[in-house]
């Protein structure tokens, strides 16, 4: 696993969230938010990003100003979901910060689940502890 970038502990990962993620009138986040993607030949990894030391704005910013732009199913994320450091000790997945584009991490050992059930469960405990920091995008 690389290092983390050299901001304060403990980071934090923040997930941008598309529409269908969210249920229960916007207060909780799905666990198919977290769970790789199922395509063959895809890598079995979840997108995220560092998200500590930022306002709001400019974690929205990380989506919007990307190049290109993260746009969850071709549209602006609704918002975005923040695991702290400490809950990924409940899981067996691991991180790895590439930092491409800048403040990216991947959330990865998928691949030591045998089954998508397992994989269920790993990404319904980092859906529970993202559910309890959600922020929505403002929209006029």
């Amino acid at each position: 696993m690389n290092q983390a970038c050299n901001y304060d502990s403990p980071y934090e990962i923040g997930r941008f969230l598309r529409k269908e993620w969210l249920k229960e009138n916007n207060s909780r986040i799905h666990a198919n938010a977290f769970m790789p993607p199922e395509k063959i030949g895809s890598r079995l990894e979840v997108s995220c990003f560092e998200v500590q030391m930022l306002d709001h704005a400019q974690i929205l910013d990380l989506a919007d100003k990307n190049d290109p732009p993260i746009l969850p199913n071709n549209r602006p994320p609704v918002g975005y979901g923040v695991i702290p450091e400490a809950e990924f000790s409940k899981t067996a997945c691991n991180l790895d910060f590439d930092n491409t584009p800048p403040r990216h991490v991947n959330i990865k050992g998928w691949e030591n689940f045998p089954n998508k059930e397992d994989k269920q469960l790993q990404a319904s405990i980092l859906a529970e502890a993202a559910s309890q920091h959600i922020f929505l995008r403002p929209y006029p």
